[in-house]
């Protein structure tokens, strides 16, 4: 079934997306800039949010992940997201 949101998991999820991603090993932090440490251009940065909305069944526009510069800002994405899908399900 559905797995839980808590912050380790987002983060885990997250983290191993991105890593495939750009295929490298990369230690990601919070603080990771995705355009200027891992290189991301704006086709990834679409792919990344779809992979992730696939990951996390949400939908994140891709404006909303051009706008996350960080690890952090696409971990809260996720977050929120995922809340508003919480809401629309209740």
């Amino acid at each position: 079934m559905a797995q839980e949101f808590t912050q380790e998991n987002v983060v885990a999820r997250v983290e191993k997306i991105i890593s495939v991603q750009v295929g490298s090993d990369t230690a990601l932090s919070p603080e990771t800039h995705l355009q200027d440490d891992l290189g991301m251009d704006s086709l990834e940065l679409v792919e990344l949010g779809i992979a992730l909305g696939n990951e996390f069944s949400i939908k994140l526009p891709d404006a909303d992940v051009h706008r996350c510069a960080t690890l952090s800002d696409i971990v809260q994405l996720v977050q929120s997201a995922e809340s508003e899908e919480k809401v629309k399900s209740v």
